[in-house]
């Protein structure tokens, strides 16, 4: 065992020669943000090598590391459009989307009377049918019915104490919380606005049965004027069907589309243009307004579309930058100059991790293992900064791992092989020579625990 934890230490210490690829073409997006480089006097990184973009590429969009097949089909053709394209049209997309997307809205339980699978596999079918993000927001928001049935409503039944909240944070950007007992501190929000905002639910109800939970709206006029929400632009609705009024202010003001494109653009590089992406107000400015700019009239113009957008950022030099790994580049990662270190999500440790040793779980088994990584102390948490709230928990990644044991399978693959499906990358010559007279199991397991897998990069 001690020698294991030392091969550890010395393998994720060990650099390792890669070859950059051909030049990328530039697109709009590097084309603002090159702007901001020459002002800045910033040189922004090359390129990441080809089975490195392979190996961000697949946990950013299906959610974990490519198996051997698939590393020997990209390195015959080592097209990154197609790549990205193949990826974001499979149904693991829309699998893993709907998982992280879910965990943002809902959580990781069903906490508060939620049906959360039910959620999360209506979320899934919407992004497979390519429904717009503006519409499956609208259909939260003025959802309906039984949570075993009408999917949308467990978004209701979650928040129910305060729905406004957690709507304005999330397609918003904007804070209301702060507004509950006083004035915003940091931006024009007042009490009043949080008040207003939150009557746009005083017609819905939640009625809660021996096993479901229905929404519904009582039959009520919208009373004078003084009685009535408020949207935050100050006007008033003009019937009594305050939530589909409210469904339709949210999805079409400027702000929804700044949020969409600042969380996509937060989910695949690392930092939102506005970081924390939940947190738009006049002392968080975004780190570039035309670049934030051009990416919501980009996602206006195409009607909110969720695939096509992703696959525009995923075509950026942005996107595929190497990746900062010293204090001294902060401020180009700052500016998208490089790449964001993000440490992998339990789902894509797991999925992962059952790549790497052939084993197939059972969805409730998997599910079981998400929630130990996630650790049941945290499971009533707000997750609205996704990649931010998964630190490695050493103890629980062992316990999960001892379920899934390294065994002598691995003895049948050359080390090149075990490099390529735990790290998708070759060893290096220094690698080579330290693992010359160790087992594949020991070597397997140091790949397993070091901290180059534990991080997307």
């Amino acid at each position: 065992m001690i020698f294991r934890f030392l091969l550890l230490s010395l393998i994720s210490a060990v650099g390792y020669d890669v070859h950059a690829p051909e030049a990328m073409e530039s697109t709009s997006i590097d084309s603002l943000l090159a702007q901001r480089y020459t002002a800045n006097n910033i040189e922004p990184l090359p390129a990441c090598d080809d089975l490195q973009f392979l190996r961000r590429a697949s946990l950013d969009l299906i959610g974990r590391v490519p198996t051997l097949d698939e590393i020997g089909v990209f390195q015959k053709n080592p097209d990154r459009m197609e790549l990205v394209e193949r990826l974001i049209d499979s149904p693991q997309f829309d699998r893993f989307l709907s998982e992280t997307w879910t965990a943002w809205l809902i959580g990781y339980s069903n906490a508060f009377g939620t049906d959360r699978e039910v959620f999360r596999i209506w979320l899934e079918e919407q992004i497979r049918d390519q429904v717009s993000f503006k519409s499956i927001v609208e259909q939260m928001i003025t959802a309906r019915g039984s949570i075993a049935i009408d999917g949308p409503s467990n978004y209701l039944v979650r928040h129910r104490a305060a729905p406004a909240i957690n709507i304005s944070r999330s397609f918003l950007g904007v804070r209301l919380e702060c507004a509950q007992c006083h004035d915003h501190p940091f931006d024009r929000w007042t009490q009043e606005d949080y008040q207003r905002m939150s009557r746009f639910f005083g017609l819905m109800r939640v009625e809660q049965r021996e096993r479901t939970a229905i929404i519904r709206d009582i039959i009520q006029s919208p009373g004078n004027e003084n009685q009535r929400p408020k949207f935050l632009t100050g006007s008033i609705p003009r019937t009594g069907k305050f939530r589909d009024e409210l469904a339709l202010y949210v999805t079409h003001c400027n702000p929804f589309a700044r949020t969409f494109a600042n969380r996509v653009w937060y989910q695949l590089i690392g930092r939102g243009i506005i970081d924390p992406p939940d947190d738009h107000n006049q002392e968080n400015p975004p780190a570039d307004q035309q670049l934030l700019d051009f990416l919501a009239g980009s996602a206006k113009e195409d009607g909110f579309q969720i695939k096509p957008f992703f696959k525009m950022i995923c075509s950026s030099q942005a996107y595929q930058r190497e990746c900062a790994m010293r204090d001294t580049a902060k401020e180009a990662t700052l500016l998208f100059a490089a790449r964001q270190v993000k440490p992998m999500l339990a789902e894509q440790y797991v999925d992962s991790f059952s790549v790497i040793t052939n084993r197939t779980l059972e969805p409730a088994e998997r599910r079981a293992a998400i929630a130990r990584l996630v650790g049941q102390t945290r499971i009533y948490e707000d997750f609205q900064r996704t990649w931010d709230y998964l630190e490695t928990n050493q103890q629980l990644i062992e316990k999960f791992a001892a379920s899934l044991p390294i065994d002598d399978q691995e003895a049948s693959f050359s080390l090149d092989e075990l490099y390529l499906k735990i790290l998708t990358r070759y060893p290096s010559k220094r690698e080579r020579e330290l693992c010359r007279d160790k087992s594949r199991v020991d070597i397997t397991f140091a790949l397993l625990f070091g901290n180059e897998f534990f991080f997307n990069h």
